[in-house]
């Protein structure tokens, strides 16, 4: 009988994975504010997208308003431990209470990390696919990379189907020569 030999594992680095944040808004000077404070926080930023309008859910409709508009930023910041993304959701959220009037966000800040496999969010809802990283925090897996190419999943947010966030991916994925 022939045995086939399976090694076992061992704890190993993760992959080397860099920061960036999605911003869902109504108020462009809004973003343009808390752009400057999060850049003193997490660093020089390597790009800056496009501005998409944010149309495809009215979810954030009743609470920031109409029409939204989603800008991402890709940072100058590794994440040698992709665990300390907890921190910077946990940040991201004392900043869209700072920036609320009544209660109500005029922000939308969703952090993350891209690396060669994946592009990771950060969100407090629970979901049956979405992993407990610890104080809350969920990780949500938006892509994965398949020959290179960002590969939606199904339980990717609609508007991260849009062919300009797709593209978006692949060209800092490709930047970062990851």
């Amino acid at each position: 009988m022939n045995q086939i030999f399976k090694p076992v594992s061992h704890p190993e680095i993760p992959p080397q994975s860099i920061l960036f944040s999605g911003f869902i808004f109504k108020e462009i000077e809004i973003y343009e504010k808390l752009k400057e404070e999060i850049k003193k926080i997490w660093g020089n930023f390597i790009d800056e997208s496009d501005l998409f309008p944010f149309n495809i859910t009215d979810y954030y409709f009743k609470e920031i308003g109409e029409p939204l508009f989603r800008r991402f930023i890709l940072f100058d910041n590794l994440l040698k431990d992709p665990s300390k993304i907890i921190e910077v959701k946990l940040k991201s959220y004392d900043l869209e209470k700072k920036y609320s009037i009544e209660g109500k966000r005029r922000i939308n800040i969703d952090p993350g990390y891209l690396n060669k496999f994946q592009v990771v969010i950060t969100t407090f809802k629970r979901f049956s696919h979405r992993i407990y990283l610890g104080e809350g925090v969920y990780a949500h897996l938006e892509y994965i990379f398949k020959k290179k190419k960002p590969t939606p999943l199904p339980w990717t947010y609609p508007d991260f189907l849009q062919e300009s966030y797709i593209n978006l991916f692949d060209k800092w994925h490709k930047k970062l020569e990851i």
